[in-house]
């Protein structure tokens, strides 16, 4: 945690980037700490309010501007896993498995077998 050490900032002139300032990044910080929150509250307490803030764009949940840009991708499907191979094998056989690894390597490139 660098930006709660005294010392990083004595020498911070000579490595500064841009124009940003201390403040900048206690605010920064704050917003991702808030995010942060909102997302475990979201995905492991299934917290709506959690779930709601995320969906909202840095401006709505009162970002100030320029401090950061927030995207979002859903998920495409089960993730691929040994045990889903293996049950689905079992009950529709090699061949459905083949083309649903082949399946899996052209959605994930970096996919390898």
């Amino acid at each position: 945690m660098y930006q709660r050490n005294e010392n990083i900032w004595k020498g911070y002139a000579g490595v500064q980037k841009a124009d940003y300032v201390r403040e900048d990044g206690i605010v920064g910080y704050a917003w991702i700490a808030h995010y942060t929150l909102n997302f475990l509250d979201a995905y492991l307490k299934h917290d709506a309010t959690g779930q709601a803030f995320l969906k909202k764009t840095p401006a709505e949940n009162g970002v100030p501007q320029h401090f950061m840009a927030v995207s979002f991708r859903s998920a495409k499907g089960a993730p691929v896993s040994l045990e889903a191979f293996r049950a689905g094998t079992r009950t529709s056989g090699l061949r459905s498995r083949q083309r649903d690894l082949r399946g899996y390597e052209e959605r994930e490139a970096r996919l390898q077998t």
